[in-house]
């Protein structure tokens, strides 16, 4: 009996293998990134992107790919980050999803951006052989 608790742990931090995500599941992932990233952990965060992510930024060009958005978030661009998702959903089979919540970011200091900027997001999630990452991350900034 003990080792059936230990696979149950095992497999919901694995990403949800083996059994269908839920819109509550999908937001607690993306609570745990927000964690991650409010915690300065760069690899951390980027456990959570898919190599061919697309991120938006306000008056930003895209950040295309693992690579750049990395060298984002390693310069310090926006230095303290937080979110929180509200909402979730799932397609019908399993292989997309979205969440959608609010967040700020705080500009490092002597970048001459404005001090915090408080936005919204919708990030699209990818289930890639059972594991969900983040394809594409939009941030607009609040009215």
């Amino acid at each position: 009996m003990r080792w059936a608790g230990v696979v149950l742990v095992f497999t919901g931090v694995a990403g949800c293998a083996g059994k269908r995500m839920t819109g509550r599941g999908l937001v607690e992932l993306d609570d745990a990134w927000a964690a991650r990233a409010a915690a300065s952990d760069v690899d951390g965060v980027m456990e959570y992107w898919t190599d061919d992510a697309t991120m938006y930024l306000p008056d930003s060009p895209p950040l295309q790919g693992k690579g750049a958005i990395r060298g984002y978030f390693e310069s310090g661009g926006g230095k303290a980050r937080s979110w929180a998702p509200c909402c979730a959903g799932i397609d019908d089979g399993g292989s997309m999803g979205y969440t959608l919540g609010q967040g700020s970011v705080s500009a490092a200091a002597g970048s001459g951006a404005p001090g915090e900027r408080n936005g919204r997001y919708v990030a699209i999630w990818r289930n890639d052989d059972g594991r969900w990452r983040c394809a594409v991350k939009c941030w607009t900034p609040a009215p």
